[in-house]
This record gives structure tokens, C-alpha cells and sequence, in this order.
């Protein structure tokens, strides 16, 4: 029995696992979202907000150097702005390096504490979502999901829900007169066919006709 084993095993040894979770964590950072299947995002998603989380915590330890030693002088000269840039790279070195003996990957422990960290710096937490799929993965049929970042997620929940409703309606009614035009648009185009397809059809009788008679005439 399991007990008090926390985490899933996911049919794999724990080495197997460390490669996985080293694996899904550089993909969702190279491309934002991935999907796999719903226990693996689930696992390794709580993995993904602390790379975050530490990124963000690299910031924050730097600033309060920054305080520290400025607390400690009475004018900040060109001497103290050295010590300061100092004390302010070795902490975020630190940082980097735990956040790289995770992901082992440099340009994007770079992208981490460039890019992903300072775009969640005014959030307290939830940096990531998991989307479950209708469709199961082909071959064993587990369910899947779509393992993403929350960008742009606060934009979509701020709007007025008026506003929301206001712009569906729109739309079904632009999506109504289209299949509207095309329906008309189809129906002529049959019309001419129709039309087309008489005329021929009485150019050939009156053709037979003809010919019949000079037959007789014959």
C-alpha cells in the first residue's frame, strides 16, 4: 500500500519521471502552451507555478539588497552604485542557478526570469490553467488536456458580461445573414442551371425535329 506517498508514479521510474517533468517544464516555457495527457499536467503544474515563483523571488531578494545597503549609507556615490549592481547579481545568480538545475537549459531559464516572471509580477499566484480535452489520446484513450499559461486570461474575465453578451448576439446575427446570402446566392446558381440545362434541352428537340422532317422530305 501507498500510504502517505504523495504524487503519481505515471507508469515510470523515478528517474524516468524527473526526465518527464524536465521535459514538459522547457516545452511549456519554449511554446506557452502544450498538451499532454490530464495526470501529467495536473502533476507538474504545481512544478511550473514554483519555477515562477522563485523567478519572481529572485526580484524581490534584489530589491531588498538594494535597501539594505542603501539603509547602511548616508549618499549613495558611485562606490555604493557599484556594491549595489554587485550584491544584485550575485542574488539573482543564485536564483538562476537553482531555476537551471531544474530546467538545464540557459536561453530559457534566460526567457523565465526575462519575460514569463515580469508578466505576473502584479499576480499572487495561478500562473498556469489545465483545459480538459473532449477527445482522448488515440492508441489507450487517456483523456487529455491543454497545459498553458493564464495570458491574457484576466482581459477575458474583466470584460462586462453586457458587453459579452452584446457582441455574441452580433455575431449569430452576422452568422445568420451569411448563410442567408449564400442560401439565396445557391439557389440562384441552381435557377441558372435549370434554365440552362430547358434551353439545351429544347435546342436538341427542335433539332431532332428538324431532321425529321428533312427526312420525310427525303
Amino acid at each position: 500500500m501507498r500510504h502517505r506517498k504523495k504524487g503519481r508514479r505515471l507508469g515510470r521510474t523515478g528517474s524516468h519521471r524527473k526526465a518527464l517533468k524536465q521535459n514538459l517544464l522547457k516545452s511549456l516555457l519554449e511554446h506557452g502552451q502544450i498538451v499532454t495527457t490530464l495526470a501529467k499536467a495536473k502533476e507538474y503544474a504545481p512544478h511550473a507555478e514554483k519555477l515562477i515563483t522563485l523567478a519572481k523571488k529572485a526580484e524581490v531578494k534584489m530589491n531588498e539588497a538594494e535597501e539594505k545597503i542603501k539603509a547602511s549609507v548616508e549618499e549613495v556615490n558611485g562606490e555604493v552604485q557599484e556594491q549595489i549592481e554587485a550584491e544584485r547579481a550575485s542574488v539573482r545568480l543564485a536564483y538562476f542557478r537553482r531555476a537551471l538545475s531544474i530546467l538545464q537549459d540557459v536561453e530559457l531559464t534566460h526567457k523565465l526570469f526575462s519575460e514569463v516572471a515580469p508578466k505576473y509580477a502584479d499576480r499572487l499566484g495561478g500562473y498556469t490553467r489545465v483545459i480538459s480535452l473532449n477527445k482522448t489520446r488515440i492508441g489507450d484513450n487517456a483523456p487529455r488536456a491543454v497545459f498553458a499559461f493564464v495570458e491574457g486570461v484576466a482581459a477575458e474575465e474583466s470584460e462586462a458580461p453586457k458587453d459579452k453578451k452584446k457582441k455574441d448576439k452580433e455575431k449569430i446575427k452576422r452568422e445568420k445573414t451569411e448563410k442567408k446570402r449564400k442560401e439565396k446566392e445557391r439557389k440562384e446558381r441552381e435557377k441558372e442551371k435549370e434554365r440552362l440545362r430547358k434551353e439545351k434541352e429544347k435546342q436538341r428537340l427542335e433539332k431532332e425535329k428538324e431532321q425529321r422532317l428533312k427526312k420525310k422530305k427525303k
